[in-house]
């Protein structure tokens, strides 16, 4: 059975304080929106908490 991604990261890694950010944000309109879609799409946390965590290390490194 694979590992679940919480024992990974450490509780005060900053993907978890990005992500507590992502998951607050009412994305009721994307979801909404996949009704008509013949596919499954992405889900729009990930598709808004991989960039912010990219732009904070990002940050992070050359700065």
């Amino acid at each position: 059975m694979p590992l679940s991604v919480d024992q990974w990261v450490p509780e005060e890694h900053l993907a978890r304080f990005l992500w507590d950010i992502v998951e607050s944000f009412d994305l009721s309109v994307f979801y909404d929106s996949y009704a008509t879609e013949e596919a499954p799409p992405y889900d729009p946390q990930m598709m808004l908490a991989y960039p912010a965590v990219r732009l904070v290390h990002w940050h992070l490194f050359f700065s």
